[in-house]
């Protein structure tokens, strides 16, 4: 059993930094109680992120403890601050620090220097600070609002790829996310360089009260302008989210009221998006919900060190979000198309829900079946 908390170091029971040097939890018949009591750190390792020599804030960065058995043991997983900066308490030994996979077009990035033959940073009894890393080029970052105001929201960062087969001869998929922080704010690294199709949703408890769009300004898929990633990139990438219309506007033709009285030869059942109007549908409560086509599969080795991916056939003016669980829980940053099994996630049961969402705010959930890992 592994116990974190935010400015203690992690500790596998009883007291133990790593898990090889940990003890079983034995389950009874009589009172299971256990009582836990962490050490808030007194050594830290830390550093600075920037972007071009400015502050990067909330880049996603995991922490990975080297074992005395030679294995990477997820340690922790961080953000940047406002300032671009970042640090965690750590027990004494050695560790490696990048920004966390977030996707197929992504490639995780060594915040911390390494050695000739890949060692990380060595912690003894002396803070190890000043771990700073300018980033160049790779970034997408900027901020994401709903009318004007920090939201609950994902970033997804689509790309346009040959088609395996007919009759699709292209595919629009996500390829990357970037988590919001609470005042909006996102940032995706390591990138590989080409054209990007930088969307954002509505978290699920906001979803059917903006609507997702894709920059600048456009309904989302692959037909907005990219953003180009290999370059000198400057310019943040911003995102304002329009509320859903609850009613039609005043201003709306009478062509495209709901209401089955407007024409004695429509029958009450019609729905308003059936008629020869052009206008859109005026009410997010009468659009179908989105349809998932095939249902989504999971596939992979659920082993440490694997690569789960879920996959899912993409559908006309649909977004489709990603979020990996572990025993039912979401994993920090685990947003993207595929997912690498770390030691942590060894004996849990692996799954990952999708949520599929439409421009008018309504929303569908799958979660697809759990693997265990051995």
């Amino acid at each position: 059993m592994k116990t974190t908390a935010t400015g203690f170091l992690p500790e596998y029971h009883p007291d133990a930094p790593e898990v090889s040097l940990a003890r079983d939890v034995v389950i009874t018949e009589d009172d299971n109680r256990l009582d836990l009591s962490l050490i808030r750190g007194s050594v830290r390792i830390g550093g600075r992120v920037t972007f071009q020599g400015k502050a990067l804030r909330h880049v996603p960065i995991v922490v990975e403890r080297l074992t005395s058995t030679g294995e990477l043991d997820y340690y922790a997983t961080l953000f940047t601050d406002p300032d671009g900066a970042w640090s965690v308490p750590t027990w004494a030994g050695e560790y490696r620090v990048s920004s966390t996979y977030s996707g197929p077009a992504s490639a995780p990035v060594d915040l911390a220097p390494r050695g000739p033959n890949g060692e990380g940073v060595t912690v003894s009894t002396t803070d190890v600070l000043g771990l700073d890393r300018n980033l160049t080029s790779g970034v997408i970052r900027g901020r994401v609002t709903g009318a004007g105001e920090p939201i609950p929201a994902a970033v997804r960062l689509f790309a346009a790829v040959p088609a395996p087969k007919a009759p699709y001869t292209e595919l629009c998929l996500n390829v990357a996310s970037a988590p919001v922080d609470a005042d909006g704010y996102y940032a995706a690294v390591g990138l590989t360089p080409r054209g990007y199709y930088v969307v954002a949703e509505p978290a699920e408890e906001t979803s059917g009260l903006y609507i997702p769009e894709a920059y600048p300004d456009a309904p989302v898929g692959c037909g907005a302008p990219s953003v180009a990633v290999g370059g000198a990139e400057a310019a943040p990438i911003d995102l304002d989210l329009a509320r859903v219309r609850s009613s039609p506007p005043s201003s709306e033709s009478p062509s495209s009221s709901p209401s089955p009285t407007t024409s004695p030869s429509e029958s009450p059942s019609q729905s308003p998006s059936q008629s020869p109007s052009p206008s859109p549908s005026v009410s997010p409560s009468v659009s179908p919900a989105p349809d998932t086509g095939v249902r989504p599969w999971l596939i992979g080795v659920p082993r440490v060190g694997g690569v789960l991916a879920v996959l899912t056939w993409p559908r006309p003016g649909t977004i489709v979000g990603r979020q990996w669980l572990r025993d039912g829980t979401p994993i920090p940053g685990a947003t993207g198309l595929l997912y690498r099994v770390r030691a942590v996630d060894r004996h849990t049961h692996l799954s990952a829900r999708l949520t599929y969402s439409r421009a008018d705010g309504s929303t569908t959930t799958v979660t697809r079946r759990t693997l265990l890992v051995r």
